[in-house]
Order: C-alpha cells, then structure tokens, then sequence
C-alpha cells in the first residue's frame, strides 16, 4: 500500500475561540516496506498525523489516498481502510479485555470476517511471532506480566495482518531488555512481511537502529523527512525541535568522528580510528 498526503491540514474546534491547527500543508508520501520513525515533541502534530493515516480522523482540507482509494467521510470506505492499517497505541496492554489471550488476539480477525477456527489460527500465528508460549494462551490477559501483555497487544494487531503498522512510543516504559526485544519482533514482522512500519519516537537511539527514514514534525509542519543519516547530519535542527542525535553519534562526534549513528557504526568507527581488534 502506497499512502499519499496532499496539502493536508487539519483544525481541532475550527470556527471558535479554541481553535488550534495541528497539522500544516503537509505533504508526504509513504511507500510499501519502509520502516520509518515519526519523531517530533508534544505538540509537534505527529500524534494527529498517525490519527488520519488510520482514518481516524479525515483531514479539514487537502486529501490522503491509499493506492487509489481517497479518504472520506465514508463509513464503509473507512472500515477497509482500517481493516488494512494495524495501530498499536502507546501502552497497548490497556487494549486487552477479553477472557483469555487467545479470544482476545483473535477478536480482530473475527471482526474481519473470518471464521472462529480461522481466527484462532491467526491468533495462534501471531502470539507465536512475538515469542509468547503455549501455556499463556488460555490465561487472562490480565495474569501476564507487564513484557507479556504488550507483546499480547501487539500479537492482537499482527493476527490482522496488516499491511501498514503504526506504533505509538512501542517501548515507552519497558526496560532495555524487554524494549530491545519488542522492536526486534516488529523489525521481523516487517521483513517477513513486507509490511510498512511506522513507528513515532522521541528515542532517536530507537529511531537510528530501526528506521531507515525519519520524519520530523514541529508546530503541524513536516520539518525534516529523509534517511536517517541525512536527518541526523543536522543536530542544530534537530536540538530546536526538542530532539537530539542518537548518543552513539555523540560520542563519535566528541572523538572527531562523523556520521556513525548505530552503535555498530560507532565501535566499527573507533575501531578503526584507533587500531582496536573488534572481538
């Protein structure tokens, strides 16, 4: 699926007092099988953005169009379109609700159309991409632990077989263990399936190691949209937009080395700078 944004802007209570424009003359395009980091700060319109790439909300003026399907206020046009783009929101394990984890990731692909022993197939599918063992699939949802009710959520949203996947902050109060392992398994689904993954940070370690694109919003505008190399060459621009660089490229940038923004990149640099045998 190939999204394009035209001239998309977007104004929260228009025509009163309270008034606010979130999102300005945007314009992008997001092409099949990027994995891009959509970064900016509070405020910054990227949440609002993510709202109309689901359909969530439509634009006040400009249009979006998925392949050549243009999003308008049409409730069975919408309903597709969100049945095609999978959305996992910042703390996902508060979407989970039902009796145990496998009604619960199955519920979407029900909610499609597919069969119960379908569904359940998909779920089973899924829970087994994010690593969660047999023996929690009858559990409630609500006996996992904290890592395992996020990986749940997300299972949920993979069962449905997106072709788009966007994450709100995925890692947002895990630790570096359980947040490696999160976006290591999103990583995989999108190369498995080819899928376009979106994934809105303010971790920009986060976004150099995954994204291979960054899209940085500030005050409704897109102010930075390149690869990440080429966006992180500029950390004055970044630093006024509430960003920084990622602290592999710190680091290289305080020895007088440039452009390493992965922590591969950096000790491969170093090594090199200095005559160290990596191990």
């Amino acid at each position: 699926m190939i999204i394009t944004l035209e001239k998309v802007n977007y104004i929260y209570n228009p025509g009163t007092v309270n008034a606010r424009q979130a999102l300005r003359d945007v314009n992008l395009t997001i092409r099949e099988g990027e994995f891009i980091a959509l970064a900016g700060s509070t405020g910054s319109g990227k949440s609002t953005l993510v709202q109309i790439l689901n359909g969530l909300k439509v634009p006040s003026s400009g249009s979006v169009s998925y392949d050549s399907s243009v999003l308008a206020n049409d409730r069975k046009e919408l309903q597709k379109i969100r049945c095609r783009i999978g959305v996992v929101f910042q703390y996902p394990e508060y979407q989970l609700f039902d009796e145990t984890v496998l009604k619960d990731v199955s519920y979407g692909p029900k909610n499609k159309g597919l069969s119960e022993p379908e569904a359940l197939e998909k779920a089973k599918e899924a829970l087994q991409q994010v690593g969660l063992p047999e023996e929690t699939y009858e559990k409630s949802p609500f006996d996992l632990s904290g890592g395992e009710k996020r990986r749940a959520a997300i299972a949920g949203i993979l069962a449905m077989e997106p072709e788009v996947l966007i994450l709100d902050e995925p890692t947002a109060g895990l630790d570096p263990l359980g947040k490696e392992e999160i976006l290591d398994l999103v990583r995989r689904y999108q190369e498995n399936n080819h899928s376009t993954v979106i994934m809105v940070t303010h971790n920009m370690d986060e976004a150099a190691e995954y994204a291979s694109r960054i899209i940085v919003m500030e005050n409704g505008f897109v102010l930075m949209d390149g690869e990440s190399h080429e966006v992180f060459s500029h950390p004055e621009k970044l630093r006024e937009a509430g960003l920084d660089i990622p602290q592999a490229e710190q680091l290289c940038l305080s020895l007088g080395l440039e452009g390493n923004i992965t922590i591969e990149e950096a000790v491969q640099a170093i090594c090199a700078k200095y005559a160290i045998l990596p191990e």
